[in-house]
């Protein structure tokens, strides 16, 4: 099942069945310049004015912070790994 996801770039075959699926850019920092190690992750966050910024599904049992360990305190879900509070 597919619920509440960003679909960005060239894609090969159909996307899936997602009724709230957003087709745009999610704004990310600095895409594509991740690497070893969690610090290195931080070109993923997303920026001011993303489609991704309360517009996600929350999942039961996922924990109280995001995987930067900043909680998750607004009650709006983001898209992503990163928590825009």
């Amino acid at each position: 099942m597919f619920r509440g996801n960003c679909y960005f770039g060239p894609w090969k075959n159909a996307l899936p069945e997602d009724p709230q699926a957003i087709l745009a850019d999610p704004m990310f920092e600095a895409p594509g310049t991740g690497g070893l190690g969690i610090e290195t992750l931080k070109g993923y966050i997303l920026r001011k004015g993303s489609p991704c910024i309360d517009a996600g599904v929350k999942v039961p049992g996922a924990g109280e912070r995001d995987y930067f360990g900043n909680p998750l305190k607004d009650g709006k879900t983001d898209i992503g790994a990163f928590e825009a509070n």
